[in-house]
């Protein structure tokens, strides 16, 4: 009968990390996928989800606003908020001063909820 070798633990903490690599790229690559703002197409390194909710009456022309803003993809959805909108930018001021002199202001938005990715 054949002899094995025993497994080193330094071999198994290497062939984990591996594996734990190899996850996260794969990660990665689905939350890459599920965006539409193609990575890396402006060279801007901080992005951010905004949840907001909308006057009924007026969804359709904020959003219609909204879409016109550079760095921004923002869509229509169904559930607690009106639409959510992925932005693109430079620091996370450049960020916060869109939200507060850009978004906020547009006629219809009620509320914002600012997500800034990891």
């Amino acid at each position: 009968m054949p002899e094995f070798a025993p497994v080193k633990d330094e071999e198994v903490k290497d062939k984990e990390a591996k594996d734990k690599e190899k996850e996260a790229r794969a990660a990665t690559r689905r939350l890459a996928v599920c965006s539409k703002l193609p990575r890396g197409c402006t060279g801007l390194s901080v992005h951010a989800y905004v949840l907001l909710n909308l006057e009924p009456a007026k969804t359709q022309q904020a959003i219609e606003k909204m879409r016109n803003l550079p760095g921004t993809l923002v869509q229509e959805v169904l559930g607690p908020y009106d639409a959510v909108m992925e932005i693109e930018a430079d620091t996370q001021e450049d960020i916060t001063g869109l939200l507060r002199n850009r978004i906020r202001p547009i006629d219809g938005v009620t509320n914002t909820v600012t997500c800034l990715w990891l």
